[in-house]
Formats: structure tokens, sequence, C-alpha cells
């Protein structure tokens, strides 16, 4: 099987510490899923106002069979979140829930800040049954091993990022300070800056900034409201900052006038970036992926989100330079016109009647369709890629919510027909889907199939033999 290395830079033939390995010596499936709106169905305002009530049955009712889902399955299922949440921020929610007095099955493994930390929590499963917190170190090895993973390939410090860009604010008269979203705190939501923006908060008199962390491997700095009318300033301060940190680092830089994390007020995004895209969810994905067909492990990866900073994580098409380098580079081509299309569908959701959004996503539309012709002439031509795709040991699963896009289009759906590689799943669904797209894989792989535990089968419903294999 041919496997390009074009995403990543290092050659791995054992998998990083960070994403655990598989001794049990069965198929194991990962689920690695979004928090909101995806493995959580339940807004932050029902689980974190005290004064919100909770139906507890329906609460159990979606979560209990999860639960018994992940204990029965023991070593061979993994639930692994990914969000992009801090830990303080998981932390609240997750205390909250164990005060409405129901509980959720915990990970080992959280991902937060959209792949920006790495926390393994010990003995998840005794949270809801005893007094202790989910307590972590905010340099724990995990972290530590990625960060180092990350120099590597882009030349990114954050400490040295983070000293560059603060001396740039500082030289425009800002003050800088920690945003306290970065503390280990329940009560940090009432003094932070994107709080007082969305109070329509305006400090021109002192100018300050708002550090938001994603781990170390990510900065987001919100700044003040005012800056949303000045966009000229704003890329100014942005372009100081990028000059500040170098041609030597990879990185990638945002300035945003009006930033939902950041109250709609203003912000400057700074990501490392790896192979020219920022470091985001897919990383760890795709890494997870790729060290399955290199080490010819019977295991699945099923990905689950709801939003656009899910999209390229649950795009197959993400992940076909895994199987075939030229058919990856057309893939590639398609995600990034499904982000454009799908930045262009939410703006005319808000503005139906602009034209100029209306003729950008037609366009876009239209370019992405000629790109997908151009993969299905592709495998027209090279039927043999076409077992290879099945083989791919990746499925995903896109939650739909009312009133907003979803993140993995009918065309891209429509594509992997042949070898369904992408689910649609209802928001309080999630559990239906991920054992469908199991039931899906196992009849794809024949290997996948009998290393799954009996008692997996039986969850299942699978019998004794599958009727399709490869």
């Amino acid at each position: 099987m041919l496997i390009s290395s074009n995403f990543f830079t290092l050659n791995r033939k054992t998998q990083p510490i960070y994403f655990g390995q598989n001794e049990c010596g069965t198929s194991k499936t990962y689920l690695r899923s979004d928090f909101d709106k995806t493995f959580m169905y339940y807004s932050q305002d029902t689980i974190c106002r005290s004064n919100v009530p909770i139906n507890k049955q329906e609460f159990s009712s979606i979560y209990r069979p999860f639960t018994d889902f992940i204990n029965s399955a023991k070593e061979a299922f993994e639930l692994i979140i990914t969000t992009g949440r801090n830990f303080p921020k998981f932390l609240e929610f997750v205390n909250n829930i164990k005060k409405k007095g129901v509980e959720i099955p915990l990970p080992k493994t959280l991902i937060t800040n959209n792949g920006g930390e790495i926390y393994h929590l010990n003995n998840p499963e005794e949270f809801f049954k005893s007094e202790h917190g989910l307590e972590v170190s905010s340099d724990n090895p995990l972290s530590i091993k990625k960060r180092e993973e990350i120099k590597q390939i882009t030349n990114w410090d954050g400490d040295v990022i983070k000293s560059k860009f603060t001396t740039t604010l500082k030289s425009f008269g800002f003050d800088v300070f920690d945003s306290p979203i970065n503390e280990f705190s329940d009560t940090y939501s009432d003094t932070i800056l994107q709080q007082l923006n969305r109070r329509g908060y305006n400090h021109q008199s002192s100018p300050f900034a708002s550090v938001q962390n994603d781990g170390k491997l990510g900065y987001n700095i919100a700044l003040c409201k005012d800056l949303s009318n000045n966009q000229e300033k704003l890329n100014q301060i942005k372009d100081s900052i990028s000059a500040s940190i170098g041609n030597s680092i990879k990185f990638d830089i945002k300035a945003t006038p009006f930033d939902s994390e950041c109250g709609n007020g203003p912000s400057i995004r700074i990501l490392p970036k790896v192979e020219d895209e920022q470091l985001d969810k897919l990383y760890d994905t795709k890494l997870a992926v790729k060290n399955i067909l290199e080490n010819k492990t019977n295991d699945l990866i099923i990905s689950s989100g709801d939003n656009i900073n899910d999209l390229k994580m649950l795009n197959p098409f993400s992940y076909l330079e895994l199987v075939d380098k030229d058919l990856g580079t057309i893939g590639n081509k398609i995600v990034k016109q499904e982000e454009d299309i799908y930045e262009t569908s939410t703006k005319l959701l808000g503005d139906s009647n602009n034209q100029n959004l209306t003729n950008s996503l037609k366009q876009a539309s239209e370019k992405r369709n000629k790109l997908i012709e151009e993969a299905k002439i592709f495998l027209e031509q090279n039927p043999q890629i076409k077992a290879k795709i099945e083989e791919l040991p990746f499925i995903s699963i896109a939650v739909k919510q009312e009133g907003t896009i979803t993140p993995v289009s009918n065309e891209v759906r429509e594509f992997f027909a042949f070898s369904p590689k992408t689910l649609l799943a209802e928001p309080d669904k999630l559990l239906d889907s991920v054992k469908n797209a199991m039931k899906i894989y196992a009849s794809q792989n024949n290997k996948y199939f009998n290393g799954l535990t009996d008692i997996i089968k039986e969850m299942l419903g699978l019998g004794q033999k599958v009727l399709t294999k490869i």
C-alpha cells in the first residue's frame, strides 16, 4: 500500500506517545469526537447555569447507553474528546454536569484548544462517583511531547512567540495581560475581556489586549472593541507581529474584526503552520490514521463534529493522500473549497439577499464540483485505488444542527457512496451513528471484523461472517 508522507515531515514507524497504543490484540475503534453540540447534546447555558433545570431522565437516555457501550467494549473502544475549549472551560462544564446530578462517559485522552494541548485523564470513570476533581498539570508529558514534535516541523516555540508579540503590542501602547480563562477557575468569565466586549465595552484611553493560550501551540489575542471599525490599524498590528516573529518559524496569523470567540470583538490568532496548514483538529486525527496504516493494525478511527473547526477533520478528502499522493493533491484542493463554501453559506444565513455572497458561493461550488469530477476520472483510470479507499481506516460523522450548515456537503458524501466514509447524525443519536460506522467498516474490512471482540459483535448485531469483504 502506498502511503504518502507529504502532510507529515516526521517519518515514523511507531506511534507518538500522545496517541496511546493498541495493546489489546484485537481490533480497536477510536472515537475522536468534538464536544459541544456533538458529543455534548446540551448547551453551555443548560448545564452551567444553576437556575436552569435539566430533565435527568432524558439526559440518562442519551448518555447511559454510551457509558454502557464503552464499559462493555473495554479496551477495544476508546473515546477521545477533541474540542475548541481549553481545559478550564471543559472542567467547568463537567463539574456542572456533576452538580446537576447526572453523568457522562469521560475520555482518557482530552485534546483541547483545537489541537493545542493534550491531556491524559487518570481514572475518569471515578470522577462522578467521588468528590475529587479532574486534576492535570499544565505542562503534562503528552503536551510537551507534542510541542517537541511540532517544533521539529515548524521551529515553533510558544514562549518565544509570546514574548515577541507581547513586545510588539506594547510598542503600540497596549497593556497586555493573560486572559482569565487560562486559569483553573470557575469565576473567570465575569472579568474576561471577551465578556466586556459583549456588553459593548470600549476602552479607548488605555488600550489593552487579552491573550488566550491554545496551550503553547497557539494564541488568540482579544483586542479593544474600537479596533473592529479600524481594519487598517488592525492589519498594521498583525503585520508588525508577523514581522517580529520572522521567517524562520512556520506560522499562520489572521486578524479578525468580529470574532465570536472574543465577544464579537477584534482578535489576532497565531498558530503553527504544518505543511501550509494551520495546526488544528485534523493534525492529530490524520496522524492517528497514518499510524494504523503504517503499523498495519486492524483498527478504525471515527471522527465526529458539527462546525467549521471540525470540517477538515471530518472531510474524507483530507485523508486521501495517505492512500495516493496524486489523488490526495486533488482531495486537499476540494477541502479548501469546502471551507470557502461553508464560510460563505454561513454568512448567507444572516444576509440572504447579499448578491456578492451568492456569486461567491456559486463560483466556489462550481470549482469544487469540477475538482470532484477530476477525482472521479482519476478513480476510473485507477480502479485499484478504490480498494485502498475502502481499506482506509476512517469514517466521519457530521452532526446536523438546526439552522446551521452541515460541515460535510452532499457532494462529498455522494463521491464516497461506493465506500461510505462520512455519515450524518441527529444531535442526540451519536452512539447509533458510531455503531453504524463500525458495522460499515466491518463489512468492508474482514480483518477488522475478525478482530472485533464477541461482545462488540453482539452489541453491533453482527453475525460470525461479513456479507461483503475485501
